[in-house]
């Protein structure tokens, strides 16, 4: 992965203990995902593995952490307790250490979830599905129709990226070798 000069700036803008804290962040997501492409956008640092991967910005005497997708507040619920989240974003401050056993994780997770989109579909999905619900799919470790049968409608609308106007496509693909998602009495 390049350093783009871009980031460097942005780092470079803040005071310290900030600057510090922005710069350990930027290590650490380089380390986990060296395969990732570096840039500025929306006027912050992000990462790029296929898609969309985390971004990072300074905001006021904080460090916001953008894990790319809302579903991470339920997914790491127990770990963020502690932590202000807004909309799409972590927030840490700048006078403690930065929790990067958490911050690893939910890296780590994210480059996986990435890795797994960018596959192809498994023989019998729809090829025209939209890119976040290939995410969800994967993220739900749903690899095969079998698979995706073995859940009720609803428990695939609650995954995150997933709503009623996808679910013509998926109960075609499941008709066509026979299936049907689970029916709940």
């Amino acid at each position: 992965m390049n350093k783009d000069k871009k980031v460097d700036a942005y780092i470079a803008s803040f005071d310290e203990p900030l600057r510090a804290k922005l710069s350990e962040i930027r290590k650490l997501i380089r380390r986990l995902a060296p395969q990732a492409s570096e840039l500025i956008s929306n006027d912050m640092p992000g990462y790029i593995l296929h898609d969309s991967l985390v971004w990072f910005a300074g905001i006021g005497e904080r460090v916001a952490l953008y894990p790319r997708g809302h579903h991470f507040k339920k997914a790491y619920a127990k770990e963020l307790v502690g932590y202000q989240t807004i909309k799409g974003a972590i927030l840490f401050s700048s006078d403690v250490a930065l929790p990067t056993t958490l911050i690893t994780k939910i890296i780590k997770d994210r480059v996986d979830q990435n890795i797994l989109v960018a596959k192809p579909l498994p023989e019998g999905f729809p090829a025209k599905l939209a890119l976040p619900v290939k995410r969800a799919l994967a993220v739900a470790k749903i690899t095969s129709l079998e698979i995706l049968a073995s859940y009720s409608e609803q428990e695939i609308l609650d995954l995150h990226g997933i709503g009623p106007s996808d679910f013509p496509l998926l109960r075609s693909a499941l008709q066509v070798v026979g299936l049907k998602f689970r029916r709940d009495e």
